[in-house]
Parts: C-alpha cells; structure tokens; sequence
C-alpha cells in the first residue's frame, strides 16, 4: 500500500508555493497597468519597454516551410484582366486565389491538390468558407460551404473534404445556392464559430446569408433555403428620402472579425472606422453597439501619447480580437501603419454586454521614441495577431520585412516588456494567419480565467505557426517560445557557458526560469541531440547555485538538525565519513536554510508540468441518458478527468525527471557532501555552515524525489484506472467512500495519511474479480508501474484460485489436469463459499469441462441434501412446499451457471468466433469448432447423470435456443414429462415448440398412433404462431404417422385425417382467393381449421369465390344440378365481364387460358360437377353477343381431349332444342355456323381419329343434318338472300359425307 511520510509536506507545499506563483501572472490589462476604460495610458516610451542589447540577436522566428504557388496557377496570373484576390482557409488548411471569375485553391503546406471554380460570369470580389449550423443544408459527405462573391451574385459550393488529414478538396460543379446583390458590391465574407455567415459590403451595410431550415405544413415538405439579409437597413427604409438619409465618410468594410469568447462582431472600414455589433449571449441576435471614427480615434489617441508625431496615429490597417482566454478587460486590438497598437475596452466587466468602445492603451513600437531610437517599423501593410505575438509586414525603402514583437520572453514582467525581431522578406506578403493546430492539441482543463504565459504554457503544448502568403507562394513560420530560443541557441558551435548571448537570455529570463527550461530540454525527447543535453545539464548545474545556511546565533547555535535520519538515495555501503558526521553534530545550531536555484527550478518544473493536475479533481461526473448508460442502473458516469494522451505528456517528462534527478543530482550532491566533509580542524568554522547547507540540500532533494517517484507511480495508476469503466469500478464502494473520491483532488492523493489511493486500488481489483479475467495481467502491470501503490497483499483474487492459475499457466497436458484435478477437489469441499460464477467461467478457459458439471453439481447436491427439489417437481410444484421451493430454486441457481457456459458456447457458434457482448464470451477466445465441441461435451455431462431438475434446466435451455433436435439426441426417461408438464405450465414458454419435440420424441420410440394424434391437436390448435400452410403440413405428417403404425388397416385414424387434410386444402384455396379482399377474413382463416359449412357460409358465398363453392360442394357431395349450373354461370360470366369490359380486340387466349385450367380439373372428376351440355350452350351465347370466332369452344374442348362425337351431339342437341334465346340476336344461325364448321372439321379428321364404321355412323348422323338445313334455308333464302353461301358450303359438305359414307 501506498504511504506518504510528513516529510514529503515540505516538497508538495514548496510546488504548491511555484504554482501559485505561476497563477499570480499579469493578463494584458494589468501588463498595460489599464485599470478602467476612463483612465488611458500609453507605452513603448521607455527603455524597458524593448530591450534592446544583444537580446536583439535572440531570434524569434523560424521559417519551417516555403512553398511556392504551383506552377499552373502561377502561370494564370499573366492571364488576368480585371481583378485579383487572395486568401486562406486554415480550417481545410488551404490558400484561395482568384482571377477575374476563376478560384483557385491549393494546400499551403506542401503546394499540392490544387483545384479551381470556373463556373462564374463575373469577377470574383471576395470569399468565404464556412460549416453552417443548419440541419439539411449539406449534402451527405459535405463538410463545408464555400461562399463567393461577384458584383451580380453570391454563389454557395458545398467542399467535400476526402481524408481527415485534408489530402484532398473537393469543390461541387453545382451550387447549392445563388443570391443576388441586388446592387451591393461584397467586400468582406465571415463564417461565426456558431455557423453564421456575415458579409460586408463598400456601402458599409452587414448583410447575413440566413439559412431556412427544411420544414413540413399541410403534407408539404419546403426545403433547405437561404436568403440574404441586411442588418445595416431597416424594413422601412425606403420610406425615408435619400437627401435625409446619414452620409458617411467610409469607403466600405475591409475587414470582418468576430470574438467567439464573447460573440462581438467587430467590423473595419477603408478609412479605418471601426463598427462594433453585439450577437447577443446566444450569438443568434444583432444589434449595431458603437462606431468610432479614424478622425476621433487619431485624436484620442495623440491625447494620450502626447509627445509622438499625430501621423503614427492613422491610417488603421488592422484590427483582431483580444478574446477572454487572454485578457478579461482588454478585448480589441488594432495596428496601424507605423506599428502602433491601440488596445480597446467595450464592456465594464466580463459579464456585461458590450456598451462602447473605448480606447484605454496606446503601445508605441520599437524604436519610435529617441529614446528608443533605432530601426522601427515603417509602411507596415498587413499585421497578425495571436496569443501576445504580433507579426507586422512593412514595406520600406523597396524592402519587405517581417517583424515579430513578443513578450513570451517576459511573460512576468509589469509593466508589458516585449522582444522584438525582424527578418527580410523576399516578397511582400498579401495574407498572414495564425495556423496552430489548436484543434489537435493538448487541451487540459481550465483552471484559471486567462491563460497563463508562454514560460508556463510552453511545458505542455507546441509551438505557434503563422503562414504568409505571397504573390509567389508560401512561407510557414514558426514563432520561437524560449526553450526553442535556449535550444537554438546553445546549438550553435560558438555558444559557449559563458558567452554573451547565453548571459543576456538568462538575465533576460532570469535564472530560475532558466533552469526549468532547461529541465525541459534534457526531459524532452524532441529531436534533441547528445551536444545541445550535455550542455543543457552543464548550465543547470552551473547556473544552479548553491545552497546557503543562514546561522541566526553564531555564539549560541541550537537546535537545528541539518542530518536526516535516513540516507538520500540509500545504498547498501555505509558512507566513508559517517564517523566524522557524528564528530561534527551541529544539532545546536540554527538558523535559515536557503535551498539553491536547482531544487527551485526542479520545483518550478513539477509545478508547471502538473499546474493543470495539481489542485483538479480526479474525476468527471456527467449525468446519461438512461438508454446511454454503460449499466442500466445508473444514470451517472464517472469518467477520468484527463486523457490518456495528457497523462502520458506529463508522466514521460516527469519519468526524464527522475531519471535525471537518480543519475546527476545525486552524483553531484554526493561529491559536493564529500567535499565539505573533508576539511581539517581548522576549517571548521568556515565549513560549518556549508556542511549543513550540503546536507539540508540533499535532504530536500531526497523527499523531492521521492515525490516525484511517487507522482509518477500515481499518474501510472490514474491511466489505469482511466482506461476501464471507471463507474463500476466506483460501484464497488460504498456511498459514503464513493463522495469522498468524487470530491477528491490530485494533491490530496499525494498528502499523508489519506487512503483514498488504496481505496481506489482496492476497488479495481475487486471490479476485476468479479467481472475479468485479466486480473493477473492487471496485477502484474500494477506491481510493474505502481510498486508501493499495489503490493503482493492485494493480490487476493490470484492466491484465492492459486491452484487453477497454476493450472492455466502449465504447458504439460498432464501436469495441468492434474492441477485442474486438484482444484476441483478444493472447490468441492468449500462449494457454500464460493462464486460458481467465477470458476465456471475460469473452468471454462482452461477448457475443463468436467469441472464446470461437477462443481455445480455438488453445490446444488450440498444446498439440498434431502432431495427435496425433485419431490417438489414431481408432485407438480405444489404451493404449499416452501422447503421444496426454496430448495428448487437454490437448485436451479447452481445449474443456471451451466447454462451460461452454455450460451457462451452457442454464441461463439451463432457468431462465427467473434465476441458478442455478453459478459461471458467477451473474455473467452474459442473457435467455432472448440465452441461446439465443448458445448456437446457439456451436455453429455449433464445428461450421463440422473439429476432431474439439471436435466429440466438444459431441456429449457435447448428450447430457448432453438436447439430442439438436441432433445431427440438424449432421449432421457424424463423427457416426456418433462414436455407434459411444461405444456401444462407454459407460462412462458411456447406450446408450438413442446408439441413439435413430443410427437418427434413418440415417432422416435415408433408410437405413431400417438403421433399422429398430436399432430392433429397441433394442426386444429387455435393459435396465431401457426399458419395454415404449416397446420397442413402437420395433416400431411400426421397422416404419414398413421399409415406407419400396425393397425394402419384397422383403424378410422387414417380416413379422418385425410378428410381433414382435403378440408384444410380447400380452405388454404379460399385463404388464397381473400388475400388482397378481406385481411381480416385471412387471419381468421390462418390461426385455425375451419368445416366446410363455415368455409361454404362465412367466406366463399359472402366474397362470391364461386371456384371455391364448386369445390365445396364436391368436397361435401352434394349435387344440387340448379345450383351447380347457377355456379358455372356465375364463373363464366366473370371471366367474360374481366376480359371483355372494354370493347376492342378480342382477347381469346387469356380467355382461353383462363378458363381451360378450370375445365380440365372437373372435366376428369364426377360429370354432375360439370354439366357440359349447359357449359358449351352459355360459352356460345356469350360468343354470339360479342362475335367471337365461331370455332374458338370446340376448339378448346377438342383441346381438353373430348371426343369430337360427344362435342357434335351437344352440339345437334342444342341445335335441336330451338332456344327461343336464339331469336332474339343479331345472329340467329351462331350455332349452325359452328356446326358447319365443326362437321367440316369432322370430315379432315376421320381418317385419323375414327375407325371406318365409327366415321360411317358420324357422317350418316351429320348428313341426316346437312339435309334438313339445306331444306331449311331453301325456303328462306327468298327473304335472306345472305344465308346463299352458307347454303352452298352446305351443298359441298353434303357431298363430302356421302363420299366418306
């Protein structure tokens, strides 16, 4: 366990002591000495303002990339004609220019994946880009709009980004919209943090692009649309006269910024006036606050500085926001052309809306003054602004320089004192921007208002970037923080210790501050080479000081021990002067002890690598939806308040630390203590006193680096604790415990005598053995990286299943049965106390199967030694049994951890090896063939005993999972009642899945009869899980079952479930035909059989499913001729009424088709089912009304195979029978024409379908025919005289007959 010994008090408050120095630093305002708005001040008039010297050669910038504009684009620039832009979108990290009415984009950094626009008319005015906060608005995959201006219109571009690294732009041929100007000229496009789009224009109007969200009214759904608003003008403008309306001065905005940190819009015109908007708390408002002139600001400010020339004043070429991470009373900034920065307040206090804008600082450049004489800037023409850097671009003499003023270096200091560089430029610069990727930094939590200074900031973060872009490409600077500058430096060949260079950046920094950042450079692994390490080492030991004691009684010392009772980094060789140690005993002296400017530094290096750690508390407490929550009872989760990737920073430079403070400081100590112990009698009094400062020294740095071990053992801790559920783990602990660690801080885990670190190490080995198997890795890794926090006494989880650890560990087969043997025994005899649960599961890795049945098994044996779980289920779970009962359930609970083998086993099965989440196969790693193989053996287990409620428990379990066929693969004596007595009491379970097992397991032991019977019950049981095609399948296997047993001859069994079988096929037929009539009548239909009256009465003569009715009334035998011939009416006439309601072509094949499949099932059936006679005499009818061809009914009979005898006899007959329906048509003789042909079809065919007798006999009958209608139509042709060529291929039949008679 981890302990904290007093002496450790005086390391942590002497840190505490650094970081509260540390957060004692001056924001802005108070650098400025701006203590209200109504009291300006001015600056940059005195020497310290600068400091010039050789501090001057300390570079501040480093060029990390050039790149110039690719070679295509280049070359488009001789090419243009009336206008050219230029810009950077550093959220997609991509520069913008524009030709006349063509955008270019390309990557800054390398100059590649360059791309262009070139579907505008007019020339291009300026550019946006932003991500809207509009839901819809995008198109799938799309990240960002691209906004462009030109004199006539705005057009927007959805971008697609393909890589996260932004490899790749894409720009969208279509827009997603266009806006007109209506006559504005846009000079300026801002995208807000909050997704709002703001554009200026040269009448000095804001307009916002605002996008309306889709929405639905009425079943009309409107979509994604944007129209463009001016905020400058109101509704009613227009009413007011032009000679009334406010001239102003201004010659249009040229520059829009917004301050997210307080959602201010600020605005800059050409004649440098500054507009101030207000958006509101929300940032969804707007309101125009205040406006200050150039005229006034000139002024104001020339009253301030009252002994600079006016014209350093104005023009204003620049202004950026000042945001509440850096300053809470400063918030504006602007630059103008000669360098001079105006600092503005706009609100009384943090809290308050902007009211004014007021300015309350004038800061002068270098070398404006005489006092300050000296190089300055001049022309400056762009300027950058970012985190207390300003980058100024001037133009002077035919000369581009760069300028960077900074107070990174004085970050302490009040008032603001700056360094200031400038570098040469090869051309002028068009655009500068801050590219930092802040996004993908380290963001610790805030513990402060205001972020703290460079000195401080720079121990856990990365150096600033700043681009500049040219009319020839690009160049990426990177802004030097002073441990780069203290690296650069003592890179170079010539630096030596005491060089000039080194001196003035110590005193620059002072030496305290020197020596942490010089800790940093040997605790950082950034490319940093053995040379700039040694000599980084060098310095600090030999700027590092040396401890003093300050004696305050040198007559009468006491009582001050300098000697600790322990020796500092403790060896086992006693120290060679521990005798004269003894000698000197200066236990009676006191005094002041000063420790030397290492223990400082090392302090100040802790503090600031822990600031953001030091006095935050551990965890985060967030409240989840209940849906979202890693456990269901809980609606908090506990996550750690850092992340790995932080915890890692700080705990590898805090590992360098102790690295470096075990190899150097206790070498150099050691020499230094043996140096002071070596004088003669003489020198005591001299070296008295530096002895005691010697050893003080090393007593500090001793409980210093014990404080640092342990920092680094608890920061090990904290990521492992931080990479599992850290809510469970806390679940573990009791309320009480679990507020104290909410509430708990960094630094409480580091004081004496507070246990909440072993608490917390406590719960997550408790967490572990309940829920993981990793508890050996997670000891292991423990007592690796946390030696004094986790120690071999809280490994209780690994020495209480030693035995079987061991046995998971043993490579030899038999050893590791032999173990695993052993274990089992043990477990057996302690079975009360043990988690089932656990060892199963641990059985289960070391693939012991046996093991798993039969320490269940004697658990549930021992609970219930009198057996009388299996007297309560037989007499079928009586109430009144309360022993049985309990004794039941405790039973059951012992096999439920069998069962969950089980289903771990069967769902590596179901998903093919990979985990699922479940608790148990998250953990195991099996393979499909492993999982089914122990599964199998498992179950061969349970059923080779004759424990009944086991046997109950894995039989629901097979049915839960589907697994019925198992059942049939152990066929235990029980398995009957067991199947009985759950269809009795099948709560919860479904009846289907128990009947399907029972009558498989009664055709398994050959009892078809039996069988049968139950697939009878099952196919007429009333039940929606069961449809009609299955409960035939049941009649259908039923019946097959009942032809299977011996008395198959003797027995009604067969001949009733084949009635119902035809029943149940009759009714699928109408369930069939109501399908897309009545769902309602289908349900009914499906959940159970049905008698034919019902079927006849309920469905098919309310739906008029005539078929059906026919083939009701075959099935039920009755033979009614008037209600048979009704019915085939009935079908015949909706066959014709579908096909022919439309007059037009006459569709005989579907008729055809329609009508023949039906014909041919009754055709081959009873005839009182199919009166042909009355069938060919309807089709005829309905033939003669519509004018079908006259051959098209024999035709299709001839094609159902009926004799052409049979066909001709209906045929004469109904000739014969002179119906009275024939006289009332348009064509009276229908039937004579089809007669005609059908004897002419007769006399082609009779040589091939009729023997010569049998033709003789057709042809005498067809004569016998021919001649009573030649003598018919002879008598009539006087009236008709259209009947002659029926009459004349009479005349020719006739002759044919007589021939073939």
């Amino acid at each position: 366990m981890i302990t904290s010994s007093d002496s450790n008090l005086k390391a942590i408050e002497q840190i505490s002591t650094q970081i509260s120095i540390d957060n004692n630093y001056p924001e802005i305002g108070s650098a400025l000495r701006v203590e209200s708005h109504k009291q300006p001040s001015a600056s940059g008039l005195s020497d310290g303002d600068y400091p010039s010297t050789e501090e001057k050669c300390l570079t501040q910038m480093q060029v990390v990339n050039a790149t110039p504009i690719p070679q295509d684009i280049a070359a488009e620039l001789s090419q243009m004609q009336i206008t050219c832009q230029m810009g950077v979108f550093t959220c997609i990290e991509r520069a913008w220019l524009s030709i006349d009415n063509i955008l270019y984009l390309w990557e800054y950094k390398t100059g590649s994946d360059p791309t262009y626009y070139d579907g505008l008319q007019q020339a291009i005015l300026s550019v946006g880009l932003c991500r809207p906060n509009c839901p819809g608005l995008l198109p799938p995959q799309a990240q960002y709009l691209l906004i462009i201006a030109t004199p006539l219109e705005i057009t927007m571009l959805a971008v697609y980004l393909n890589t996260e690294e932004y490899q790749e732009v894409v720009l969208h041929p279509t827009p997603l919209f266009r806006l007109s100007t209506d006559g504005a000229t846009i000079t300026q496009i801002l995208s807000t943090s909050n997704g709002r789009v703001f554009l200026s224009s040269t009448d000095c109007s804001i307009y916002e692009a605002v996008f309306v969200p889709a929405s639905t009214w009425l079943g009309r759904t409107t979509p994604v649309g944007c129209k463009l608003v001016n905020h400058s003008k109101s509704a009613l403008s227009f009413l007011v006269p032009g000679f009334l309306t406010f001239a102003s001065d201004d010659k249009g905005f040229v520059q829009l910024i917004e301050d997210g940190s307080r959602n201010i819009l600020y605005a800059r015109t050409f004649n440098g006036s500054i507009y101030m908007y207000d958006l509101g708390v929300d940032g969804t408002s707007f309101s125009r606050v205040a406006v200050i002139t150039e005229s006034t600001l000139t002024s104001y400010a020339a009253s301030i500085a009252r002994n600079v020339d006016k014209s350093n004043f104005h023009p204003l070429i620049h202004i950026a926001v000042i945001p509440k991470r850096e300053s809470m009373f400063v918030q504006l900034l602007g630059v103008t052309n000669a360098g001079v920065r105006f600092y503005f307040n706009v609100c009384p206090h943090e809290r308050s809306r902007p009211s004014w804008l007021s300015l309350v600082h004038v800061r002068l450049p270098p070398g404006l003054t005489t006092v300050a004489a000296g190089a300055r800037p001049f022309g400056v023409t762009k300027a950058c602004y970012s985190r207390g850097t300003l980058l100024l671009s001037s133009h002077h003499r035919e000369k581009d320089i760069l300028w960077c003023i900074s107070s990174d270096m004085h970050g302490f200091h009040v008032p603001l004192m700056e360094s200031h560089t400038c570098v040469d430029l090869e051309s002028s610069s068009l655009i500068m921007a801050d590219i930092s990727d802040d996004e993908n930094s380290l963001h610790f939590p805030k513990i402060t208002k205001c972020d703290p200074p460079v000195l401080v900031t720079q121990f856990y973060t990365t150096p600033r970037r700043y681009l500049i872009l040219s009319p020839t490409g690009s160049l990426i600077i990177e802004k030097l923080r002073p441990v780069e500058q203290l690296r650069h430096l003592l890179q170079r060949p010539s630096t030596k210790l005491d060089n000039s260079l080194l001196t003035t950046y110590i005193n620059g920094i002072r030496e305290e501050q020197f020596l942490a950042i010089s800790l940093l450079l040997i605790c950082s692994k950034f490319n940093l080479d053995m040379q700039v390490q040694s000599t980084a080492i060098s310095a600090f030991f030999m700027y590092g000081g040396e401890p003093k004691f300050l004696p305050s009684n040198l007559h009468n010392p006491q009582g001050v021990s300098f000697m600790s009772d322990f020796v500092p980094f403790t060896t086992s060789t006693p120290h060679p002067n521990a005798a004269l140690k003894q000698n000197l005993n200066p236990s009676n002296v006191t005094g002041t002890f000063k420790p030397s400017l290492k223990y400082n530094a090392i302090c100040l290096f802790i503090g600031r690598l822990l600031r953001n750690l030091w006095d935050c508390e551990i965890l985060v407490e967030q409240v989840i939806p209940q849906h979202l929550a890693l456990t269901q009872d809980v609606s908090v989760e506990y996550f750690g308040a850092w992340t790995d990737e932080q915890l890692k920073l700080v705990f590898s430079r805090m590992v360098c630390l102790k690295e470096f403070m075990f190899e150097k400081i206790r070498s150099k100590n050691s020499d230094m203590l043996e140096t002071s112990l070596k004088f003669d009698c003489g020198d005591v009094k001299q070296n008295r006193y530096t002895e005691i400062a010697n050893c003080r020294e090393q007593e500090a740095f001793v409980e210093l680096f014990n404080l640092v071990c342990r920092i680094c053992e608890l920061i090990s801790f904290l990521r492992i604790l931080f990479s599992h559920p850290i809510t469970p783990v806390m679940q573990t602990l009791s309320e009480d415990l679990q507020k104290k660690i909410k509430r708990c801080h960094f630094i409480d885990l580091l004081l004496p005598n507070n246990d909440l670190v072993n608490l917390l190490n406590t719960a997550l080995v408790t967490y572990f053995l309940v829920d993981s198997t990793q508890v050996e890795i997670l000891t292991d890794r423990l007592r690796k990286e946390c030696p004094s926090i986790f120690s071999l006494n809280d490994a209780v989880c690994a020495k209480a299943n030693e035995h079987l650890r061991l046995a998971l560990q043993q490579p030899k087969e038999e050893d590791r049965l032999a173990l695993l043997e052993e274990s089992l025994i043990l477990f057996k005899r302690v079975t009360s106390e043990l988690d089932l649960g656990k060892i199963c599961f641990m059985y289960q890795e070391a693939n012991f199967i046996n093991g798993i049945y039969e320490v269940c098994v004697s658990a549930a044996a021992k609970l219930d030694t009198s057996n009388a779980a299996v007297r309560y289920f037989d007499a079928s779970r009586p109430d009144d049994d309360i022993l049985g009962h309990q004794m039941y359930a405790a039973r059951s609970a012992c096999y439920q951890h069998i069962v969950n083998c089980l289903s771990s086993y069967q769902a590596f099965i179901i998903k093919g090896g990979l985990p699922v989440n479940s608790d148990l196969t998250e953990k195991l790693s099996l393979t499909v063939e492993e999982a089914s193989v122990y599964k199998d053996q498992l179950l061969s287990f349970c059923f080779s005993g004759k424990d009944k409620i086991l046997h109950m428990k894995i039989y629901e379990w097979l049915l839960k999972n589907g697994m019925e066929n198992k059942l049939l693969e152990y066929p235990m004596d029980d398995l009957e009642s067991f199947l009985q007595h759950s269809l009795k009491f099948s709560q919860q379970m479904s009846v289907l899945p128990l009947c399907e097992i029972l009558w498989k397991y009664y055709e398994l032991n050959k009892d078809y009869e039996t069988a049968a019977k139950v697939l009878c019950r099952l196919a007429e049981r009333h039940s929606t899980e069961i449809d009609l095609s299955e409960r035939i399948n049941y009649l259908s296997r039923a019946a097959l079952s009942a032809k299977s047993s011996p008395c198959f001859y003797n027995s009604e069994l067969v001949k009733e479930i084949e009635d119902k079988l035809e029943v149940a096929e009759l009714q699928k037929k109408i369930y069939l035909a109501l399908l897309s009539k009545s769902k309602e009548h289908c349900e009914v239909l499906n959940c159970e059989l049905i008698d034919v009256t019902r079927l006849y009465s309920e469905f098919a003569d309310p739906f008029d499913l005539h078929e059906c009715k026919l083939a009701i009334f075959e099935c039920a035998g009755h033979s009614d001729q008037n209600a048979i011939k009704s019915i085939w009416q009935d079908i015949i006439d909706n066959v014709f009424k579908s096909y022919f309601e439309i007059v037009g072509e006459v569709p005989i094949h579907k008729l055809v088709s329609k009508l023949k499949p039906l014909f041919k099932t009754y055709l081959n059936k009873k005839c009182e089912y199919f009166p042909i006679d009355f069938v060919i005499d309807l089709l005829e009818k309905r033939s003669a009304e519509i004018r079908l061809p006259y051959s098209w009914v024999f035709t299709l009979f001839r094609d159902l195979d009926v004799p052409l005898r049979i066909l001709l006899n209906e045929y004469l007959n109904i000739w014969k029978r002179r119906d009275a329906y024939w006289t009332k048509t348009t064509n009276p003789n229908h039937v004579l024409f089809v007669l005609v042909i059908l004897i002419d079809t007769f006399i082609d065919v009779y040589d091939m379908e009729f023997d010569e007798e049998e033709a003789s006999s057709i042809a005498s009958q067809s004569l016998d025919f021919v001649n009573s209608v030649i003598v018919e139509l002879q008598s009539s042709i006087r009236t008709d005289r259209s009947l002659s060529n029926l009459l004349e291929s009479l005349e020719k039949i006739k002759i044919k007959l007589k021939n073939i008679c």
